[in-house]
């Protein structure tokens, strides 16, 4: 009995010998090892199918739709069709032996030690790989998923190779640095770090027992030692921050508390004012649904004037306190957004000393605190307009050889640091002056065409508007990255064993080549800062040679 005839195609019939060809074919065949050479990526044809297709294929006198026909019966494409003589030919010839293909045989590749070993650490930095995880990824990748002990002790010993290497960074190349400090927090252990705001190089980085004002003394003389000249710092409100300075011997170097967090501060101030107002403003609203009901004159004059005047006092309190936090806000700004001045310290000075002083006169505890906070660190926060005009000396020299006028001078410095401005408010998410920024740099970008020699001084007022150490921001963004590395962590067995572990975090961080499309593209931390340790690879820095 012919196989196909129960399912062939009426709809066309074939002239002899393909129509007999195809009804003696069987309508299920085995697959043998020939046929998946034949035909490895059409696992529906046997043996009998591949020789039919590639007869009709092979006729000279081939009827016409046949092609079309044979790709729709056996589910293949036209070209696949077009192509099976050829291999059918190319195989048969060659010897039998060989047509057969045999059991595949798993071969273990040969991976160096090296090679391990730079898997597992970067798997670490940048991966934030666990160590189960690293399992996997080296089972997958060389069928060798080493043990745990093996990849802990090699992270390890690799953090304790990194500090020693740390430890012996001559930080002189960098010249005179106004720093930022911060620390962060993992197991209830403090981190401390000190770090170069302008190359984002990590100075120094220590899992201490406590924060207090001796040990972070002790962590300003080791970067003393290796090189690190501090001119000044940036840090927070902390009151340990001051008295480590004294303990150092550092009582010249000027301190600038980060103003971010002040007007954080402020805002929550401003916030709980609104709360208290709006609250009053419920409860007055509460009232009159009362009075609309029944009024009654008991009512009225008890409760209703009391609730308004509660409303009056507490919207004119939040008011006056949202005000005054503006005109704090343009006191600690560097550049006026909307006309690019420069502000000088003695004029923000003063305009301070105003804005403590009117917000002093607000009848509210939250207000009072604030404004008591404000005048405790008055002194340290305008530290860097300070830095900022001393700065300014060297490069006012440079443009008036360029610029002899004073008014085009004025004007190129206002352009610039208002470029500047617009483009630190675009990148810190405010959208609405992106249309603005563009216009000015376009503007910016005409006056640069014009005098070539302007554009080096462009940059370099730029730069000393970026180092003007007003925040302390740079490492806050540094801790977001270390943390996201701490979290992916669930615990470490000791301080050591986390040292060891912010060792290598610093050290490939400090080693690390930023994106070309990122503000510090295309150099590593080390590389702004000019120090150069003979390898810009921190695995090779570590003994773990790539293979050749």
């Amino acid at each position: 009995m012919l196989s196909h005839k129960e399912y062939a195609n009426n709809e066309f019939l074939w002239p002899e010998p393909m129509e007999q060809s195809w009804q003696v074919t069987p309508a299920f065949s085995p697959r043998p090892s020939i046929a998946e050479a034949l035909s490895p990526k059409m696992p529906q044809l046997g043996l009998p199918d591949i020789f039919f297709i590639s007869a009709v294929m092979s006729s000279s006198n081939r009827p016409y739709g046949s092609v079309t026909w044979l790709a729709n019966y056996y589910g293949i494409s036209r070209p696949s069709a077009y192509a099976l003589p050829e291999r059918v030919i190319n195989k048969l010839l060659t010897p039998p032996e060989e047509l057969l293909i045999p059991e595949k045989i798993e071969v273990k590749a040969e991976v160096s030690i090296n090679r391990m070993n730079r898997t597992i650490l970067t798997s670490l930095f940048p991966g934030n790989s666990s160590i189960r995880a690293t399992q996997k990824i080296l089972d997958e990748a060389f069928d060798d998923p080493k043990s745990i002990g093996y990849i802990s002790e090699l992270r390890s010993e690799a953090g304790l190779k990194a500090g020693e290497i740390l430890s012996k960074v001559n930080y002189l190349p960098m010249g005179p640095v106004i720093a930022v400090r911060d620390e962060t927090f993992f197991q209830k252990k403090p981190i401390l770090l000190l770090v170069d705001p302008i190359s984002t190089t990590i100075v120094a980085g220590y899992v201490a027992p406590d924060r207090t004002a001796e040990t972070w003394a002790i962590v300003l003389q080791i970067a003393e030692e290796q090189g690190f000249s501090m001119v000044g710092i940036s840090e927070d409100m902390a009151k340990m921050y001051t008295k480590s300075l004294d303990l150092a011997g550092k009582k010249d170097v000027k301190a600038q508390k980060d103003v971010w967090h002040l007007e954080r501060d402020g805002t929550k101030v401003r916030l709980k004012l609104e709360r208290e107002a709006y609250s009053a403003m419920h409860e007055v609203i509460e009232i009159e649904k009362r009075l609309a009901k029944e009024c009654l004159d008991i009512v009225f004059e008890q409760e209703y004037i009391v609730a308004v005047d509660k409303m009056l006092e507490k919207t004119e309190k939040h008011d006056e306190f949202e005000t005054i936090l503006g005109h704090l806000h343009e006191a600690l700004t560097l550049v006026d957004i909307r006309k690019g001045y420069i502000h000088d310290f003695e004029t923000a000075e003063w305009y301070l000393q105003e804005v403590i002083g009117e917000m002093e006169k607000i009848e509210h505890k939250r207000a009072q605190k604030f404004a008591k906070t404000l005048r405790n660190h008055q002194k340290e926060l305008l530290v860097f307009l300070q830095w900022t005009e001393q700065s300014l000396i060297e490069f006012d020299i440079k443009l008036a050889s360029v610029l002899p006028d004073e008014d085009a001078r004025g004007q190129f410095k206002k352009v610039v640091a208002r470029s500047w401005r617009l483009d630190q408010a675009v990148i810190n998410g405010h959208a609405q002056w992106k249309k603005e920024a563009e216009k000015v740099n376009s503007s910016l970008q005409i006056i640069l065409n014009a005098n070539s020699l302007l554009g080096e001084l462009a940059l370099l007022l730029r730069q000393i508007l970026d180092a003007s150490g007003r925040t302390s921001s740079i490492i806050e963004a540094i801790n977001g990255i270390l943390k996201s590395f701490l979290k992916s962590r669930k615990s470490f067995k000791n301080q050591e064993t986390m040292q060891s572990f912010l060792n290598l975090f610093i050290l490939w961080h400090n080693m690390r080549v930023y994106d070309k499309r990122a503000k510090r593209g295309g150099k590593s931390p080390f590389q702004w800062a000019g120090i150069d340790l003979g390898e810009s690879d921190w695995l090779n820095l570590l003994g773990f040679l790539p293979a050749k």
